[in-house]
This record gives C-alpha cells, structure tokens and sequence, in this order.
C-alpha cells in the first residue's frame, strides 16, 4: 500500500544502497535483441537470452515501439486479459539534482493468468523529495496469452505514485509475434513495492486477439 512518508533513495547499489548519496552513472545504450527470440518463444522455451534497452520516449514513438491506446475495429476479437505478476528491480543508475533522483533500471516480472511467461524491461524515472515518482518503462514479454501458442509481445507503459508504495498507470502492448502475432492493444497497470527491490502488481488488458 502507499506510504506518505519520505523515501530516500541510495545510490550504493541495488541491494546495498546509502541514503543521501549522489551518484552519477553514464546511461549506455543498448539493444533490444531479438535474433532467436520469436523462435525460441514459439518452441515454448521462454529461457531466451533478451538484452534490454533504453529508449527516450521520443524514440519509442519513431520507432514504433508505442502501440495506438485504442484498438482499431475489425482488426481482431477484442479479449479482456488479467494477469497478475511479481518482480525485482536492478538498479543501474541513481543521480540526485536538485533533490530530485533519477533511476534507471532492469527489470523481471514472472506474469500468470491470462499472460503467462516472463517480461524483462527496461525502466526510468524520477523520486521527487516528497517521495511521489513517475515511471517510464518498455519491455518484451515471452509466453503465452489465453493459451495462445507462445510468442513474443512488446509492452511499454506509464505510471504514477509513491516510492516504496503503489503505483498505477497505462500499458500499450504492440504487435506480437510467433504465437502471439497480430495481438495488441492497451489496458492498465498497477503495482506496488513489497521490498527495496521487490514488487508485484497486476495488468487488466483489452487485446485485440486475430
């Protein structure tokens, strides 16, 4: 649940961090790979090696990695999914300006219900000194959805809340492919911290299944 008190956030580690520090690291680029993946998903493995990337949001939208918040008609069944999901956070950076933190991170969720596999993604955003945040995040999924044949999506979304509490927002999820090709849409997303680098949450979709 949210809490109103103020979170300080470290900057030694991701498992040993000390509060009040100011540290800096350089925000490389990396690809998203996806040589393999959609065969591996649709072999049903879903041990596929995936190195995940940071894209400014600018970047997402020329690219194409965000999805349209609505489903256009007559481009699939529309499908409610609900899925449920637990995580960990690696921190990768931490800087502090003018009492604002800024993160980047990777992340993991193991997803069951209606989506069921793994997302790993990449994730950005800022603390403010009251402890309220914004996140940014994009990432791929592996697995099945509504017992699909297993394939690859591509998710990005949005959220607001408290640091070390709750956070809500929206989900955008692309084009798939193997098993999962053609399923998109959009829905939302909440989640919540249950430790310095843990948290689980749940998505509610409307996907457009072909």
């Amino acid at each position: 649940m949210a809490r109103n008190d103020r979170h300080q956030v470290s900057t030694e580690s991701a498992d040993a961090r000390t509060p009040n520090a100011t540290r800096t690291t350089g925000r490389s680029t990396h690809r998203l790979r996806r040589t393999g993946l959609a065969a591996a998903a649709t072999a049903g493995s879903v041990a596929a090696v995936l190195a995940l990337l940071l894209i400014p949001l600018g970047a997402a939208h020329s690219v194409g990695i965000i999805a349209a918040g609505a489903v256009p008609a007559g481009d699939g069944q529309l499908r409610s999914v609900d899925a449920n999901f637990s995580g960990n956070i690696t921190f990768t950076s931490v800087s502090v300006v003018n009492n604002v933190t800024n993160l980047t991170a990777t992340t993991y969720r193991s997803l069951v219900g209606d989506m069921s596999g793994v997302l790993l993604a990449y994730e950005w955003g800022s603390v403010q000194p009251n402890g309220s945040m914004w996140v940014r995040g994009i990432g791929t999924f592996v697995g099945t959805i509504l017992g699909e044949d297993p394939g690859v999506v591509d998710l990005v979304w949005f959220a607001t809340g408290i640091y070390g509490g709750a956070l809500h927002g929206t989900i955008h999820v692309s084009q798939g492919h193997g098993g999962l090709a053609g399923i998109h849409g959009s829905g939302t997303a909440s989640a919540r911290f249950t430790g310095a680098t843990t948290f689980d949450g749940s998505y509610d979709l409307a996907l457009a299944v072909p």
